[in-house]
């Protein structure tokens, strides 16, 4: 009986993110309700990979401490979304996040080409 319900819950599960991933697929930024810019799909993706950490985390603690994999699984879904959040930010036009990464990316312009024409500022680190 167990092993029955388990089998469905996984097929249940499997069905969801497979018609996520479709649904993205097809509408791509659209997909997320009211939202037009892709950073809104990175911060939904960050906050559910950081929710799987926080529930492997509350698994250790009822559970007991799981294999060195699935260690290194919740290391990566702790780590991991904070750096999305902030790809996020850096795709948001007035954020301090984003002048730096335009100023990183027009130095890099310059170092390689030795000047540029999409430089509009300078900006001093």
């Amino acid at each position: 009986m167990r092993s029955t319900w388990l089998w469905r819950l996984t097929m249940a599960v499997g069905v969801v993110c497979v018609s996520i991933g479709l649904l993205h697929l097809a509408l791509g930024v659209a997909s997320v309700p009211g939202e037009g810019r892709s950073e809104a799909t990175v911060r939904w993706l960050a906050g559910l990979f950081l929710l799987g950490g926080i529930g492997r985390i509350l698994s250790m603690v009822l559970h007991g401490r799981p294999q060195s994999f699935q260690m290194a699984l919740t290391a990566m879904e702790l780590l991991l979304p904070p750096v999305f959040f902030w790809l996020a930010a850096a795709g948001v036009e007035d954020s301090p996040i984003s002048e730096a990464c335009r100023s990183y990316r027009s130095a890099l312009t310059i170092s390689v080409t030795g000047r540029s024409s999409r430089m509009s500022h300078t900006t001093t680190w």
